[in-house]
């Protein structure tokens, strides 16, 4: 992917951008570290993962009686514990130094934890109510949400890993 520096100089750097969909929501499957290239495609070497994770934390639904709605509570429940399945691997490959870099930024996380927020910032009140309902974004969610996901990232690799940031200007 080509990126332009500051002084006009333009360079290119392989970046990998996944999307996991219901099963794999972070888009980590591509990415580990550990794949087989006997049994995997496109296996390449990552030592550097930063997913951004949509979700605002536990939901508490009432409880009900009714299939449909109890349904939709177990489908909630099996997705959630996939995704904590593989954020702990995540985590895990780092303890077993299999990654270099890890970083989660959360769309839902609390803002007044941020040590580096931007002064325009996009809250967290701004796109907590998003419907995840399937259609189609709108042009302003879509900005919202990627601007805050974009935020809330260089936030984190500033108070987490400043080299990234030296090595990109």
């Amino acid at each position: 992917m080509p990126f332009n520096k500051k002084d006009g100089i333009r360079r290119e750097e392989r970046v990998s951008l996944t999307d996991g969909g219901v099963y794999d929501n972070l888009g980590l499957a591509p990415l580990w570290p550990d794949r087989d290239p006997q049994i995997s495609l496109n296996v390449t070497a990552v030592d550097t993962i930063i997913c951004c994770r949509a979700g605002f934390g536990p939901r508490f639904d009432p409880p009900t009686q009714f299939l449909p709605a109890r349904m939709k509570s177990v489908f909630y429940c099996v997705h959630d514990r996939a995704q904590n399945a593989a954020t702990k691997r995540l985590f895990d490959m780092l303890d077993m130094k299999k990654l270099k870099r890890a970083l989660m930024p959360c769309l839902g996380q609390n803002d007044s934890r941020q040590m580096y927020p931007p002064d325009d910032l996009v809250s967290r009140e701004d796109v907590f109510n998003y419907p995840t309902d399937f259609s189609a974004m709108s042009e302003d969610w879509i900005d919202r949400i990627s601007r805050r996901g974009e935020q809330l990232t260089r936030a984190l690799i500033r108070e987490h890993h400043p080299e990234l940031l030296e090595k990109a200007a």
